[in-house]
């Protein structure tokens, strides 16, 4: 199945960005495992390993590469591309992923 996307402007340099709407359970499980990294913790409750900034910057590459869907109209090496953006607009695509897969981003369906 196909998921949706939506598309939106930088604010400095109206760069166009095109993004998946939501995570899949599998895509977020992976970025879970790159933030977690090789953090263990045993059934006593003692952890081991320790958490890094290097997790969190492999965490948010891992969204960009499931989240970014085109840049421009291209869909050729797409974290580089915004990684070399001015620091206001790759803020901007950093912070419209974040919103969208934040947990309120994805109200429950009704049934």
């Amino acid at each position: 199945m196909a998921r949706t996307t939506t598309k939106f402007k930088t604010p400095t340099d109206a760069h166009e960005i095109e993004v998946h709407e939501y995570l899949t359970g599998g895509e977020a499980e992976q970025i879970q495992d790159a933030v977690i990294g090789d953090v263990k913790v045993d059934i006593g409750g003692e952890t081991s390993g320790e958490l890094s900034g290097k997790n969190v910057r492999k965490a948010q590459d891992t969204t960009l590469k499931l989240m970014l869907v085109s840049v421009d109209g291209s869909k050729d090496d797409l974290i580089k591309t915004v990684k070399d953006f001015r620091q206001k607009d790759y803020q901007a695509v950093i912070d419209k992923i974040n919103k969208l897969t934040s947990e309120e981003a994805s109200p429950e369906k009704k049934s």
